[in-house]
């Protein structure tokens, strides 16, 4: 399964606007985009898993030297998902909006994650094919 699933998840939540819903489908965004840069740093930043919550703060540090955009925005989606796990006093028009915006950044990250896998995959067929030739 790869954490961009969760999206569809996170799309079927957002349609109804009860409030545990909406706070649930912010949860579904950031995991949707956090478990795509967790793969990403795997596969091509040398983060190896430890099972610890730390994960989330390594795997942001890791994105902030290699795309430092992409880094912010997860960033930002974890704070909306401790928003919407912790802070029962938001507005439903706030957790609304957090909804809506948790759901686009989360699509921006792995858009641009899987650029950045598309190129660096490039490279790397480059580099082989050059060492054959």
């Amino acid at each position: 399964m790869e954490g961009r699933e969760f999206l569809v998840v996170a799309d079927h939540l957002m349609h109804d606007d009860r409030e545990s819903f909406l706070r649930s489908s912010i949860g579904r965004s950031y995991y949707a985009a956090y478990l795509e840069a967790r793969s990403f740093c795997e596969r091509y930043l040398g983060f190896i898993r430890s099972s610890s919550s730390r994960e989330h703060q390594i795997v942001a540090t890791l994105l902030l030297g290699f795309d430092p955009s992409v880094a912010d925005t997860l960033r930002f989606l974890r704070r909306y998902r401790n928003t919407a796990d912790h802070d029962i006093d938001v507005s439903d028009g706030t957790m609304r909006l957090t909804t809506d915006r948790a759901r686009r950044s989360a699509e921006l990250v792995i858009v641009a994650l899987d650029a950045h896998a598309a190129q660096l995959d490039a490279e790397r067929g480059e580099r082989e094919s050059s060492r054959e030739g």
